[in-house]
């Protein structure tokens, strides 16, 4: 993660490690919900470059055929596991996502905050937000997906959300207020149905630019796609692991 506050005592630090994260996922339901996400938010297109904040073991990519990769996270063993299962499928980057280099401007399709800005303070996904703005192609987007609080909660959810790794769930209105000052076409949804267990979740969608302008700019980049189309091995032909 990027400079995490989170909790890290206790049953929390069991989390830090792969196998433990990925079960977790499994039993409260995300890996489903990191399938929907990607179908819904990400909508990936063969050869879009993707970076994923906060990446993890690089699970996003069993659902990511066809596109160039980058994931970044603070954690050492989240990011040797993504290495040995993905092999070159990826490029993963070990560091502070505020200090690590992304690349140049204007390199990707699309930033993935999947369960990323509760793990960090408002000053700290401002330092951040910016970057990722100058890190996306005038047609991209920025797409997150975090816990929230609103009115009128499930009282289990809350709880849960109160008890979070992440020390910084906020409502609605939080969230949006870390984003409306680098992106101007924003659009969010709430879903109180998406885990095993009672949760609230908001799906954000930030555009650089207005909505009737992204959509032109986004069709003339599916255009001239179809004229050159990218072409990518047979799945036989990719490696999912490094050599041992």
């Amino acid at each position: 993660m990027l400079t995490p506050d989170e909790t890290t005592t206790g049953v929390w630090r069991l989390l830090s490690l792969p196998a433990v994260y990925e079960t977790f996922d499994a039993l409260i339901g995300t890996r489903d919900v990191r399938r929907r996400f990607v179908q819904e938010y990400i909508r990936p297109v063969p050869g879009a470059h993707i970076l994923d904040l906060g990446c993890g073991p690089g699970t996003m990519l069993e659902h990511l055929p066809n596109i160039r990769y980058t994931g970044i996270d603070f954690n050492e063993s989240y990011i040797v596991a993504a290495q040995k299962r993905y092999g070159s499928r990826g490029t993963f980057i070990l560091g502070n996502v505020t200090e690590v280099d992304w690349g140049p401007d204007e390199s990707f399709d699309v930033v993935v905050a999947f369960g990323l800005l509760h793990h960090v303070s408002d000053a700290t996904a401002r330092e951040v937000i910016p970057r990722v703005k100058l890190a996306l192609k005038p047609e991209g987007r920025f797409v997150t997906l975090d816990p929230c609080f609103v009115k009128n909660q499930n009282i289990v959810a809350r709880c849960l959300h109160k008890m979070d790794r992440g020390n910084h769930v906020r409502d609605v209105e939080g969230y949006l207020r870390l984003v409306n000052p680098a992106f101007r076409g924003i659009t969010h949804k709430v879903a109180h149905d998406l885990h095993v267990v009672p949760s609230t979740t908001l799906m954000m969608t930030c555009l650089p630019c207005d909505l009737m302008t992204h959509m032109r700019l986004d069709a003339q980049v599916r255009a001239r796609d179809r004229e050159n189309p990218v072409r990518f091995p047979h799945s036989h032909e990719i490696p999912r692991s490094l050599p041992t």
